[in-house]
């Protein structure tokens, strides 16, 4: 599903190199509401929402402040990798 939206965007002429990242917080995210005790259609669904929301906020920052694209998405990676660190501290997350 993630290499389609990738291919597209290749296609289209844009790199986005925080596809990884986002990916990683959307099943950490996912990872964390069923470790929690959430029944897994809304853990998946809260996952897919963040990742929604942080391909919003690329798309945001590259449209209105007119950031290249490459440069916004390493800006996100760089962020979200951070972020996904901040929240395991450094550990596995195992459901």
């Amino acid at each position: 599903v993630m290499a389609c939206g990738a291919a597209l965007l290749i296609i289209g002429g844009g790199l986005d190199f925080s596809a990884g990242a986002v990916f990683t917080l959307g099943a950490l995210v996912t990872c964390k509401m069923l470790v929690a005790g959430v029944p897994w259609p809304p853990a998946i669904l809260i996952g897919l929402t963040v990742c929604c929301a942080f391909g919003m906020v690329n798309f945001l920052v590259i449209t209105y402040l007119h950031v290249p694209p490459i440069i916004a998405t390493l800006g996100t990676f760089y962020m979200l990798t951070g972020l996904n660190n901040l929240v395991t501290d450094g550990n596995d997350v195992i459901p």
